[in-house]
């Protein structure tokens, strides 16, 4: 993926969590086609995922045999219509693909629980009901205070840090959570509810590829007092995504079209999660100084490794010797920089990516 894509994707994920916290602040209760007779059930649960449209919620779960479930929805962020739950109503929520696509849901492995693209450095959980909720019983309000004034804003701030609604654990470990209860929404636009949002609150603890569940607890009532039976709440499986490389600055290009960059600027190489420099080895990383990046030989130059200041998800790359203080590179250089055989990067919690084959050439300019 160029670094235009992964910034793409990036802006989408941030145009889905600004969707989602539309949620976190109070709001009318709305006249829509739900169902507040009988106990609160779960309509679906979405985990944000990696999708073709960028990051968006995609369902791990659709209630069976529900007419009330999401199907198609558009969406005004991406431009596109997105199904949520099959249109056929007696098949569960589906696989995705590595792009975070549903698979063909005549597939005979169409099942509920296996959405294996939960974005890694930031998936959030909704849980959409088909009514109403008590909002005492899944979250606390705090009044906004002017920091100027020392006086109540009239907003307040919602958060699920004391009720706790519902248990996350990923590979068996409870996961620390906040979130809110959004009231708005419904099966016919975006994002659906009412739900509840969970916001883990440090995802870089959970590595890669690692299987979670989501369960919810007895302590959600709707208006009358009702809970959601026991039959349906859950366990709600997803896997985050596996570690994967996606993009670097600069780009990959072809000789003659390569980057120039200036020398005491990094090769940033960006993954989906946070990544440990230090489970890099050096064995396995080759910096050739070229003539050009027509060539494939050239005088090898020992690599340091480094976390990135601004995007953690980001590991420097750049030549530990040989080169005047404070720069990166030698000026007016040309380098080839790759990841030879058997070469893997780790994120923070122990996940790994297979990163052998990568490589990047880039011209530096005069010193400054």
């Amino acid at each position: 993926m160029s670094v235009s894509t992964r910034l793409k994707t990036q802006g989408a994920a941030v145009a889905a969590l600004s969707l989602l916290a539309l949620g976190a602040c109070d709001a009318p209760e709305q006249l829509t086609s739900l169902r507040p007779e009988g106990d609160p059930e779960i309509l679906s649960v979405l985990v944000l995922a990696d999708t073709e449209f960028g990051a968006l919620e995609a369902a791990t779960f659709c209630k069976q045999d529900d007419a009330k479930r999401p199907g198609v929805i558009g969406i005004t962020a991406v431009g596109a219509q997105v199904r949520v739950c099959d249109e056929d109503l007696s098949r569960p929520a589906g696989p995705v693909d590595d792009n975070g696509t549903p698979t063909d849901p005549t597939d005979d492995v169409f099942t509920e629980g296996t959405i294996d693209a939960a974005i890694p450095a930031g998936w959030t959980v909704r849980i959409q009901f088909d009514e109403l909720l008590n909002p005492d019983t899944a979250e606390t309000l705090e009044p906004v205070i002017d920091p100027d004034t020392g006086e109540p804003t009239g907003q307040s701030t919602a958060s699920l840090a004391e009720t706790q609604p519902v248990t996350v654990t990923c590979g068996g470990v409870d996961v620390p959570y906040d979130g809110y209860y959004s009231p708005s929404g419904n099966s016919f636009s975006w994002p659906v509810g009412p739900s509840l949002v969970i916001v883990p609150d440090d995802t870089s603890t959970i590595a890669t590829g690692t299987e979670c569940e989501v369960s919810l607890k007895d302590v959600v009532k709707d208006k009358q007092g009702l809970g959601v039976p026991s039959a349906q709440r859950g366990p709600f499986t997803f896997t985050v995504a596996p570690l994967a490389l996606v993009g670097s600055d600069p780009e990959p290009a072809d000789p003659g079209d390569e980057a120039t960059i200036a020398p005491d600027a990094p090769l940033l190489v960006f993954f989906n999660h946070f990544i440990d420099p230090a489970s890099v080895d050096p064995a396995e990383v080759e910096i050739l100084e070229v003539t050009d990046c027509e060539q494939t030989t050239g005088t090898a130059r020992p690599a340091v490794f480094a976390a990135n200041a601004d995007d953690p998800t980001a590991l420097e790359i750049s030549m530990m010797t040989t080169v005047p203080a404070g720069l990166k590179w030698t000026p007016e250089k040309f380098y080839l920089v790759s990841f030879t055989a058997g070469a893997q990067v780790a994120d923070l919690a122990g996940g790994t990516a297979d990163v052998e084959g990568f490589s990047v050439c880039f011209a530096t300019d005069a010193a400054s």
